[in-house]
């Protein structure tokens, strides 16, 4: 693991070289032999899996400042300066962290416009999602290995809180990893192009019917990793610099995803659900103190669930999408 960490901060040009050559040989190929990367689309599509899983827990470890030494990077910094001579805002860190940012939303969202994924050959090609979140899992791990403090005034320990303390952060962020991990298994298709290599699979123009606790929020990708980041009860510069920044991208990302999906779709109704925070109702479906609505009720949020869903057409997805013993709410969400 120590390994692991070293490359991610040792490496990071490298690394993305590697992986903006891999683009640009995906489409000189895709444009000439179309269907040739679907052994290519099942492997990377499972890289894409298993690295997203690494990134999350390296962000992890990066956010509670590495508290078994690991020797990954940490959101304070390691050596903590005397009052009288602390820097409580340092500019040029602050600068660079959000050049850094600026590279995640570049590869997160200029690289899934349509124009972009045509020009580059990859629109509804094989490798079209496992390259996208391949490279976005790249990314954000390079955010947190490459991430310099703005503030070496304090530095906060984990181990320091007593465990009334971590009731509640523990609770939030267990439920959130509950959402965000969830998410990645039973949606690995539309998240990472689990099955995009077989012949005649496409994700495109379909509706996935969410199932609970998926359907708590228009957005629970985005929202749980938010949830996570505010309930580490840290709080320094360092941890709401990191925090507010993430939440400024997630606020106008889903912002200026709601307003294209109006314009496309007016006679949808999923905006019944909340974008990034449930309602108490949902709170208490999401730790089991009341039950969910039963499947009659899902028209609340939208249309039936296409018949494609059931089609061989769109293989896997009548396992992966089909609805839970909770009951499924068609809910139209591309971002997550």
């Amino acid at each position: 693991m120590r390994m692991y960490f070293d490359l991610l901060r040792v490496l990071p040009v490298t690394s993305m070289i590697v992986a903006c050559l891999f683009v640009m040989f995906m489409s000189y190929a895709g444009k000439s032999a179309e269907g040739y990367f679907h052994a290519d689309s099942f492997a990377l599509s499972r890289i894409a899996f298993l690295h997203t899983h690494l990134t999350l827990f390296y962000w992890f470890v990066f956010l509670f400042n590495d508290p078994f030494r690991f020797g990954a990077n940490t959101l304070d910094a390691s050596v903590v300066s005397p009052p009288e001579t602390c820097s409580h805002f340092i500019r040029d860190n602050a600068v660079y962290n959000v050049a850094l940012f600026l590279l995640w939303v570049m590869v997160h969202s200029i690289f899934a416009r349509e124009k972009v994924k045509r020009a580059l050959g990859l629109w509804k090609h094989p490798m079209e999602r496992p390259v996208y979140s391949f490279l976005s899992s790249l990314v954000m791990g390079l955010n947190a290995a490459l991430w310099r403090p703005v503030s070496n005034c304090a530095r906060w320990d984990a181990f320091a809180l007593t465990p009334m303390q971590w009731v509640l952060p523990g609770v939030i962020m267990i439920l959130s990893l509950r959402v965000l991990v969830g998410y990645f298994w039973r949606y690995s298709d539309h998240a990472f192009g689990t099955s995009s290599h077989q012949e005649g699979t496409s994700w495109h123009g379909l509706e996935r019917p969410l199932s609970f606790p998926f359907d708590l929020v228009r957005y629970p990708k985005a929202a749980s990793f938010i949830w996570i980041l505010w309930a580490i009860p840290a709080y320094t510069v360092n941890h709401i610099f990191l925090s507010a920044l993430w939440t400024a991208y997630v606020l106008l990302a889903t912002y200026s995803l709601d307003v294209t999906r109006r314009h496309h779709h007016p006679s949808k109704n999923e905006y019944t659900l909340p974008a990034l925070f449930p309602s108490l109702l949902a709170v208490l479906r999401l730790v089991g103190i009341m039950s969910s609505p039963s499947s009659s009720s899902s028209s609340l949020v939208g249309s039936a669930p296409p018949r494609e869903f059931s089609s061989r057409s769109y293989h896997g997805a009548s396992r992966s999408l089909s609805p839970s013993r909770h009951g499924a709410r068609p809910a139209y969400n591309a971002y997550g």
